[in-house]
């Protein structure tokens, strides 16, 4: 009887440890399967969903670091110098003028002009632009008694840095009242003396964009046919012309035959065609190719005589006997 208890115990414990041993095996199997259906992490793709969709980056993987979330209106390109501070400071100077709190909204707005800060931000309309533009945009949208407010405050700053700007030739510190009090008399006087630089140096893609924001801010500036007329022939030159409306489009014929007399020459019409020639002049051969175009215009032209490598070698794309001789 003992022998007996003996084996059937023992058959008993062996039993059920094989249980035991199938059941960890299934665990262990459904754990393996698990783990096989999870889709591997691919970081490629992973990099492609955030910069498609920044507002909505791919979620981390199998444990993986999880995805930098990306702030609406922050660029996605890391090289682009934004600076999240300077947004907040401008959306609280945005809430200040809903408020109705000018002075306090208009001394953020100068405080960030006057310092040395700068970056890219997204203004309301959707557009990435430098911070200090982006000031000068919604200094525009303010209400009329708060651009009021503003001018009384600093138009005559403007104008006395601008005189002294012009007694010294000093074009840096004319850029500056250009930057800092655009939406002054003065400060767009400043812009419109800058544009006329570059018009200069020959650069008139720099001085069209200049000119671009002295029309977009309505100056009176644009009201002279005679300014309209020259800013025509910079994005003439420019190459900024086709398909767009501009302003000088509504010079009137009493406004044309004004700007007879005005301008030197038989006609408008011989102005123009002197206007059309004078990217010649600021297109000298290049013997150094220092800008993407080669000059600062981006109308280069080497100083070479023949291009490189066309007609010093050649090498046949094949040798096939028959197609050579055709």
């Amino acid at each position: 009887m003992d022998l007996k208890y003996r084996r059937d115990f023992r058959s008993s414990v062996l039993f059920r440890g094989m249980l035991v041993v199938c059941f960890c095996s299934v665990l262990m199997t459904g754990t393996v399967t698990a783990q096989e259906e999870q889709p591997v992490a691919n970081p490629l793709q992973n990099f492609l969903k955030k910069f498609l969709n920044p507002n909505n980056p791919a979620p981390a993987q199998n444990g993986g670091d999880p995805v930098e979330d990306v702030e609406p209106g922050e660029p996605v390109d890391s090289s682009i110098p934004f600076v999240r501070e300077h947004k907040m400071i401008l959306d609280n100077a945005k809430t200040r003028v809903q408020l109705g709190q000018w002075p306090e909204a208009i001394q953020i707005y100068q405080t960030m002009l006057d310092s040395s800060a700068n970056s890219i931000v997204q203004g309301s309309d959707g557009e990435y632009r430098s911070v200090r533009w982006e000031i000068q945009r919604q200094l525009a949208l303010l209400p009329e008694a708060a651009r009021e407010m503003y001018l009384q405050t600093y138009e005559g700053l403007a104008r006395r840095m601008l005189d002294d700007a012009y007694t010294a030739s000093d074009i840096g510190q004319i850029r500056e009242v250009a930057e800092k009090y655009f939406l002054t008399e003065s400060g767009q006087a400043a812009a419109n003396r800058i544009a006329s630089v570059h018009v200069d140096r020959g650069e008139f893609a720099i001085a069209a964009l200049w000119y671009e924001r002295l029309v977009k801010a309505e100056s009176e500036l644009t009201k002279d046919p005679l300014w309209r007329f020259k800013v025509e022939a910079v994005y003439q030159q420019a190459g900024l012309l086709q398909g767009e409306e501009r302003p000088w489009e509504g010079i009137t014929k009493v406004e044309e035959q004004g700007l007879n007399r005005r301008l030197p020459g038989n006609s408008l019409d011989a102005v123009r065609k002197a206007w059309n020639t004078v990217g010649e002049f600021f297109n000298p051969p290049l013997e150094d190719w220092l800008y993407p175009g080669g000059a600062a215009h981006r109308l280069g032209q080497s100083a070479g005589s023949l291009p490189l490598l066309l007609s010093v070698w050649s090498q046949p794309t094949t040798e096939h006997p028959q197609i050579l001789d055709q």
